[in-house]
C-alpha cells in the first residue's frame, strides 16, 4: 500500500507539474484577488519540478501595486509550500528506487551542511532549487527544518529583487 502511494505522489507532482507549465499564461484571471493572488500564483509556480514559472515576476510585479513587505511575506510563503511537492517526490522516489538510493548516498558523501545549502540555493533565482528539494525529501531531511530554510532563503530573495525594482522604478521611471 505504501508503494501504491509512492507511485501516486510521483505521478500527481509529474502531472501537476505538467499541467501548471501549460497554464502559466493563463493565471492572470486571479490578479484582481490581490494577496491572495501572491500566495496561490507563488506556490503554483513553485510546485513544478524542473519546468520553470516565475514567481518572481508576481512578487515584483505586486509589490509595485500592493505593500511590498506584505507581499514578500505572503509570496515567500506560497513557494515554500510550492516547493513541498519536490520534497515529497524525493521521498516517494527514494521509497521505490535502490538506484537511486545509492545516487543519493554518493551525492550525500559530498554534501557537509545541507540546511546553509537549501537557505543559499532559495536565495539564488536559479530553478535548481527543485533538486536540493527532491535531495532533501529523499534523505529525509527534517521537513520543519527543510521548509524554514526554503522560506529564508526565498523571503531574502523576494525582498532583494523587490527593493531592487522599486529603487530602479523610482529612479528612472517616472509615471
Amino acid at each position: 500500500m505504501k508503494i501504491a502511494k509512492d507511485y501516486f505522489i510521483i505521478l500527481g507532482v509529474i502531472a501537476s507539474s505538467f499541467v501548471i507549465f501549460m497554464l502559466r499564461n493563463k493565471f492572470g484571471v486571479i490578479e484582481k484577488y490581490e494577496y491572495m493572488a501572491v500566495f496561490i500564483l507563488c506556490m503554483l509556480s513553485n510546485m513544478t519540478i524542473l519546468l520553470p514559472a516565475p514567481s518572481l515576476v508576481v512578487i515584483v510585479y505586486y509589490a509595485q501595486i500592493l505593500s511590498p513587505i506584505l507581499v514578500v511575506l505572503i509570496g515567500a510563503l506560497g513557494t515554500t509550500i510550492g516547493e513541498l511537492t519536490g520534497y515529497l517526490f524525493g521521498e516517494s522516489v527514494s521509497n521505490i528506487s535502490t538506484k537511486w538510493k545509492k545516487i543519493i548516498c554518493t551525492i550525500s558523501k559530498k554534501i557537509k551542511k545541507i540546511h546553509l545549502l537549501i537557505f543559499i540555493l532559495a536565495f539564488l533565482p536559479l530553478p535548481i532549487f527543485d533538486f536540493i528539494g527532491v535531495y532533501a525529501g529523499s534523505k529525509r531531511i527534517n521537513i520543519g527544518s527543510f521548509l524554514i530554510m526554503c522560506y529564508l532563503g526565498k523571503m531574502f530573495k523576494m525582498l532583494f529583487y523587490s527593493v531592487i525594482v522599486e529603487d530602479i522604478v523610482s529612479k528612472y521611471i517616472s509615471l
